[in-house]
């Protein structure tokens, strides 16, 4: 059992611990904007900060007895305290000894954290002696200088092709820069983690509430419809009384729990946008160390680099922020290895000698964000990673498509591809870009890629703005539901089996004069396929996906629609389920797979469907369409049916647009036939209705009513019908070509 002087001292240690790496932080930011600033005030300002964030270090450090961190705050110090006296404009060699010592305050934190680690006394003992070296310099110079701004001479010789490091900040980078202080309290993060996850849940309990209600509106349409009944027979008044006494009670309860599911959702809704907002960060923490890394890289390796950024301000989530840390790093790493070229090569080309990296962040809609990586270098040679790639047998010689050779430029997230000829500790192991790739995809995020010869790469990655709330497409194959993200849906379709071609032995559908890959989700997943109606229909519901620049369409049983739920992972014993990247709960409580649409457009590389090559090489035409009617008159509604069963069609009927909705969800359905003027739901109601459905909004509406005036008509056309027929001009042949028009 500890003792409470332990406790104590664990207590102190864990709170220098996180105030050292704010401070370390700042230092390191407000060098990176020191050396590059040209205003007397806004240097005199930096300077300060650097100083007190020194100070308050070297006191912290002091009280927990880290004597190593305090020396080298002392050094810092005795610099900074000299340069709030005079505005100096510092050498360069200046700035690299500042840095040095910042580099080993992290380093120094890190060995504390990690406890194995321990300090490297002599390189300490020699950024300590360079510090005060330069220190006994510093302050000679300013003895002897007169009162105007004095330019510091360099502790040695300069080449004119040194490499230099530029970067452009926004103001607000400064205004909000961890110096100034604000009234903040300190909270650790798996508190407000676990806060979070308690605040998810809720999601469940939104959609369990709507799954119920959609029940409690089911029940009472049975109990009107029972009332109905129990009327035509000859019961005692006070039996029909307490018969609609219970339709009245329930229809009371039913509206009691709408009006309180109403004000649960709007006090859950408001609950998740507050406590997103505590884990919500600046993206501009997601490239703190981004001016350091590169400064260090240009300077390594003899290039020039001038850093830019904007749209820093906008907030994600800062769980993807963490996961994203190291992957950005490396891909900045390589912007600078791999992309731009040394001064005397972009001479040649007639480029500026300073290479540009920019980042430029947006908020999208649906709450998505843009993050574009890009650098005005090299381009990425697209013949070394074919070449990478055949000699690793990622690829094969008859899978390189000289036409189209901007996909193969995806390669570099394949483990193994790296364009760099020596392996350094920097780059050319060919691990970090598909390291990026994994990052992306578990964070739901897609990449995007565009290189053009010597004018320079972009990666842009899409992110969802947060991870508390999963929206997918709700999709069924034979008894199986599962779910597909949509971030990477592009389109939800119907269509005919007799549009799927084969191409170079593969299924393909055209889009936009476009040839698509096609396969049946149940092939991939090796799942259950489905039941013998739905194999049997000319009918495919398809979903189009992307995930980095690969594309391909789906077939499922039935697309049931957008659903909004939790994610939640599977655990570590089926964390390496194929396909598969978590779990999300229904309304029911039915636990239903979410599909990893990069895994399963990888895996379906190759895959064919041995139903669409049977249906479409049979061409059978012994399937029927199936058509269904919405008509409240009998005598129409018996018309109708007869008028289409003769012409070889198999058709339902409803008393109205509300049941024949009903029937949309329990069955399938190649077009609708609906009247306008109906009880419960009228035509109009139901189109609308039909084409708000994500899995019917395909689904051809044929509209018969006796209103023809062209309102009605607009109204109609509005609501989303393909054809509008006026039943004072009706025929069985006009009904039947407009049929086969739209099939």
């Amino acid at each position: 059992m500890r003792s409470e002087p332990d406790d104590l001292i664990n207590e102190l240690l864990n709170d220098y611990i996180s105030e050292a790496a704010e401070h370390i932080l700042s230092i390191q930011n407000g060098l990176i904007q020191l050396e590059q600033c040209s205003e007397n005030a806004l240097r005199t300002q930096l300077t300060e900060s650097i100083f007190r964030e020194t100070h308050s270090l070297k006191g912290a450090s002091r009280v927990l007895n880290q004597l190593e961190t305090e020396k080298i705050c002392m050094c810092l110090e005795s610099h900074f305290s000299l340069l709030k006296k005079k505005p100096l404009v510092l050498s360069t060699d200046y700035f690299n000894a500042y840095n040095q010592a910042a580099a080993m305050l992290d380093t120094l934190l890190k060995g504390l954290v990690q406890k194995e680690l321990k300090p490297n006394n002599s390189k300490i003992q020699q950024i300590v002696q360079t510090l005060e070296f330069s220190l006994t310099s510093l302050q000679k110079m300013i003895k002897d200088a007169p009162e105007e701004s004095i330019i510091v001479p360099k502790l040695e010789p300069e080449s004119e092709e040194k490499s230099t490091f530029n970067t452009q900040f926004n103001k607000e980078l400064v205004a909000n820069s961890p110096a100034i202080e604000n009234e903040t309290i300190r909270i650790d993060v798996s508190k407000l983690n676990g806060l979070l996850l308690q605040a998810e849940e809720f999601v469940s309990s939104k959609n369990t509430m709507d799954h119920l209600r959609i029940g409690m509106q089911k029940m009472q349409a049975q109990l009107s419809g029972f009332r109905k009944i129990a009327q035509k027979y000859e019961l005692q008044s006070d039996e029909k009384d307490k018969v609609k006494k219970i339709e009245d009670d329930f229809r009371s309860i039913s509206n009691q729990f709408q009006i309180y599911q109403h004000s649960f959702v709007r006090n859950v809704d408001d609950l998740q946008i507050d406590i997103k907002k505590l884990l919500f960060l600046p993206i501009r923490t997601l490239f703190v160390s981004a001016p350091i890394l590169l400064r260090d890289i240009s300077t390594a390796s003899a290039k020039n680099v001038k850093f830019s950024m904007s749209g820093d301000t906008i907030e994600m989530d800062r769980r993807i922020i963490e996961d994203l840390k190291d992957p950005i790093l490396h891909l900045l790493r390589n912007c600078v290895d791999h992309g731009i070229e040394t001064p005397e090569v972009r001479k040649l080309k007639n480029k500026p000698t300073i290479g540009t990296i920019n980042v430029a962040i947006k908020l999208l809609e649906n709450k998505k964000i843009q993050i574009d990586i890009s650098d005005d270098g090299a381009g990425i040679n697209t013949q070394k990673i074919i070449q990478k790639a055949l000699k690793n047998q990622i690829i094969r010689p008859d899978q390189v498509d000289q036409n189209d050779l901007s996909k193969l430029n995806y390669l570099i997230f394949k483990s193994g591809i790296s364009t760099s000829d020596l392996i350094t500790d920097i780059s050319g192991r060919g691990l970090g870009m598909s390291i990026v790739e994994e990052k992306v995809i578990k964070n739901n995020g897609t990449i995007e890629l565009f290189s053009t010869p010597d004018i320079g790469t972009t990666f842009r990655f899409t992110f969802p703005q947060s991870l508390t709330v999963y929206k997918g497409i709700l999709t069924k194959i034979a008894t199986n539901y599962f779910s597909i993200p949509v971030i990477n849906v592009l389109k939800v379709m119907r269509i005919n089996k007799q549009d799927i071609r084969t191409v170079e032995g593969k299924s393909c559908i055209f889009i936009n004069e476009k040839a698509i890959s096609i396969v049946e989700l149940s092939a991939v997943l090796g799942a259950e396929k489905g039941n013998q109606t739905v194999l049997a229909s000319k009918i495919e519901h398809v979903i189009i996906l992307e995930s980095n620049g690969q594309q391909a369409a789906v077939i499922v049983d039935k697309i049931i629609g957008q659903y909004e739920g939790v994610l939640k992972d599977m655990g570590s014993q089926l964390k390496h389920v194929e396909n598969i990247t978590g779990l999300t709960m229904l309304g029911n409580g039915k636990l239903v797979p979410v599909i990893n649409v990069a895994e399963l457009l990888k895996n379906a590389s190759g895959k064919t469907s041995s139903i669409i090559v049977q249906q479409s090489e049979s061409n059978s035409e012994d399937v029927k369409h199936r058509i269904l009617v919405a008509e409240d008159s009998i005598t129409i509604r018996t018309m109708l049916r007869s008028y289409l069963e003769s012409a070889g069609y198999i058709v339902k009927t409803a008393v109205d647009g509300y049941q024949a909705y009903q029937f949309l969800q329990q069955s399938e359905y190649d077009l609708v036939v609906s009247d306008v003027e109906m009880p419960r739901m009228n035509g109009f109601e139901l189109t609308a209705k039909i084409r708000e459905t994500t899995a019917y909004a395909q689904l051809p509406v044929i509209l018969v009513t006796a209103l023809e005036t062209p309102d009605d008509k607009q109204r109609g056309l509005e609501a989303g019908a393909n054809a509008y027929i006026v039943k004072r001009n009706f025929e069985q042949s006009n009904l039947v070509d407009t049929i086969q028009r739209l099939l």
